[in-house]
C-alpha cells in the first residue's frame, strides 16, 4: 500500500464529525469540523484509501452500464415513457384499489419516483430502461405511499402484498440503477 495521501477536496463547516464521500465524478470529498487538524484529516483519508479505490471502481462500472444503451434506445424510451408509465400506473392502481391524482414523468438525476402529499405520482423516464418487473416494483412502491406516507412496516407489507419479490427488484435498482441515472441525453 502506498504511503501517499489520496487527493481530496476539503469542506470545513460547523460539524462534529469527519466524513469521506465520493461525488458523482469519483472525486473524494472530506467534510470536517472547522478546527479539526489537517494532519488528522490526511491520516483519516489515507486509512480509507482501499475504500476509495473500491467505490471508484463501482462508479466506473455503473457508468459503463449506462453507456451500453444507444442514442436511439434512449430517445425511444423517453418518448414512450409518459404514455406507458401513465397506463401501467393506472392498471396497477386499479389492482391496488388506490387513485393517484396525476401521473407525470420526470428527468430527475437521483430519484426514481415520488408520491406527493396529495397523491401525485412522479416516475423517472429511465424506468423504461429497467426490466419490466423493476418498473412495476417502483410503481407499486409509489402507489403504496398513497396509503402509507412513510416507510413503516405497514408500508413495506403493502408493497410486498402486490410485489412479493420486492427485495430482489429493489436490489436490482441499487446495483444497476445508478448507472442508468448517469444517462444525460
Amino acid at each position: 500500500m502506498e504511503n501517499k495521501v489520496p487527493e481530496y477536496t476539503l469542506i470545513r463547516s460547523k460539524r462534529k464529525t469527519v466524513e469521506l464521500s465520493l461525488n458523482r465524478g469519483g472525486e473524494a470529498v472530506v467534510r470536517a469540523p472547522l478546527r479539526y487538524p489537517k494532519y488528522k484529516i490526511d491520516i483519516f483519508v489515507k486509512s480509507r484509501a482501499e475504500w476509495l479505490g473500491k467505490n471508484r471502481r463501482k462508479l466506473s462500472e455503473r457508468e459503463n452500464f449506462a453507456a451500453g444503451f444507444s442514442e436511439a434506445e434512449i430517445q425511444s424510451a423517453k418518448s414512450s415513457a409518459e404514455k406507458y408509465l401513465r397506463e401501467r400506473t393506472a392498471y396497477i392502481a386499479e389492482q391496488m384499489s388506490v387513485s393517484p391524482i396525476a401521473v407525470k414523468t420526470s428527468n430527475a438525476k437521483t430519484r426514481w419516483g415520488s408520491c406527493s402529499h396529495d397523491n401525485r405520482i412522479n416516475l423517472n423516464w429511465r424506468l423504461l430502461l429497467c426490466p419490466p418487473e423493476v418498473c412495476d416494483y417502483l410503481i407499486i412502491h409509489e402507489l403504496s405511499h398513497i396509503t402509507h406516507k412513510n416507510h413503516s412496516a405497514e408500508f413495506w407489507a403493502r408493497v410486498a402484498e402486490f410485489c412479493p419479490d420486492c427485495k430482489s427488484r429493489r436490489k436490482w435498482l441499487k446495483t444497476n440503477g445508478s448507472g442508468l441515472m448517469n444517462i444525460e441525453r
